[in-house]
């Protein structure tokens, strides 16, 4: 088969449209290099159950959670490179936010769901390892 420089160039067109599409909107999303991935999220309790505006010797709890988080790199190198993250890398969290849905949705707030709240929290999840924190999930109201 002889090959030409048109089909060269179409080659080349194919692949660099093949591997721009293969980034996806992943490598694209914000400008960290890294993302935060959530390993596990729990609640923080014997029977893995949510106890909200459960009346407790009077008074309300807290529903509590946990999370177990780690980073990963956006762009993981070539192939046969291996990249590693540095310690620039570690991710910090001062705030959260939570906010309800239902899968039906229902979801007016303070009828069919908890009101959304915003919430502090300090936790650094290191470039190398994960972070594990406890966090308010589901806020105590008062109950008549």
């Amino acid at each position: 088969m002889h090959v030409t420089a048109k089909f060269v160039k179409l080659l080349v067109v194919v692949s660099l449209i093949a591997a721009s599409s293969a980034c996806g909107e992943f490598t694209r999303e914000g400008r960290s290099p890294v993302v935060l991935v959530v390993d596990s999220l729990f609640v923080n309790d014997d029977q893995g159950t949510l106890n909200s505006d459960v009346l407790t010797k009077g008074s309300t709890l807290n529903d509590m959670a946990e999370v177990e988080m780690r980073v990963i790199l956006k762009d993981p190198g070539a192939p046969g490179v291996t990249v590693n993250p540095t310690l620039l890398n570690a991710v910090t969290i001062t705030r959260y936010r939570v906010e309800y849905r239902r899968t039906d949705g229902r979801s007016v707030q303070g009828v069919d769901v908890p009101y959304a709240f915003d919430s502090a929290m300090t936790i650094t999840v290191p470039s190398d390892g994960t972070g594990t924190t406890t966090f308010q999930l589901v806020p105590a109201r008062d109950c008549d």
